[in-house]
């Protein structure tokens, strides 16, 4: 019995990573994220150039930090961590904490 409701709560995560997803995908910014950090690029500037190598255009676009994909980024789980969606990924290799996302848009994911 136990395995059946484990089973389905597997299904209805799954099925709201899509939904995110799809929301991101019918958007001008197609990746679907769940980070840490949200804000403005310049919050970020330091590990960004100075650890990751890279500089971005516009310093004013929202960035989120810390970020992973593939995550329903919804519920207690993630209470307080930021789902958004971004038009495109920054890798960092000096950063063990995730990827960037760049040019996003988002909100505070609520328990």
């Amino acid at each position: 019995m136990h395995a059946s409701i484990a089973f389905k709560s597997a299904l209805a995560l799954i099925a709201l990573a899509r939904a995110v997803a799809g929301a991101c995908a019918n958007s001008g910014q197609p990746v679907a994220l769940c980070c840490t950090s949200f804000g403005p690029a310049s919050d970020f500037a330091y590990v960004l150039e100075n650890v990751c190598g890279v500089t971005v255009p516009d310093q004013s676009l929202d960035t989120g930090a810390g970020c992973e994909s593939g995550v329903p980024c919804a519920g207690s789980e993630y209470q307080g961590d930021y789902s958004v969606c971004c038009a495109e990924t920054i890798s960092c290799q000096g950063n063990e904490d995730g990827v960037y996302g760049y040019n996003c848009t988002g909100s505070v994911v609520e328990g």
